[in-house]
């Protein structure tokens, strides 16, 4: 019984995308970068790949605005 009750109120985690994101920028940019992804609506984890100039992004696709994102990536990266 106290088991059925824990499980009923948990909640469904969000069901992510990934997203590989080659970089224009390298080293403490790349850094920066990351920093200012993650405070992009819908971006919830970040992780750098810095042999291969690249980011991979984890998206809640309910939150994320795609078009505000790829807006935001501009010139600093391209989106894969």
């Amino acid at each position: 019984v106290v088991w059925a009750i824990a499980v009923s109120s948990l909640r469904e985690l969000p069901r992510l995308q990934s997203h590989v994101i080659a970089l224009a920028v390298t080293g403490a940019q790349a850094e920066l970068w990351l920093q200012q992804a993650l405070q992009q609506p819908g971006v919830v984890e970040g992780l750098l790949v810095p042999e291969e100039r690249s980011a991979v992004l984890r998206l809640d696709p309910e939150q994320v605005d795609k078009g505000l994102l790829q807006e935001w990536l501009g010139g600093d990266a391209q989106a894969n």
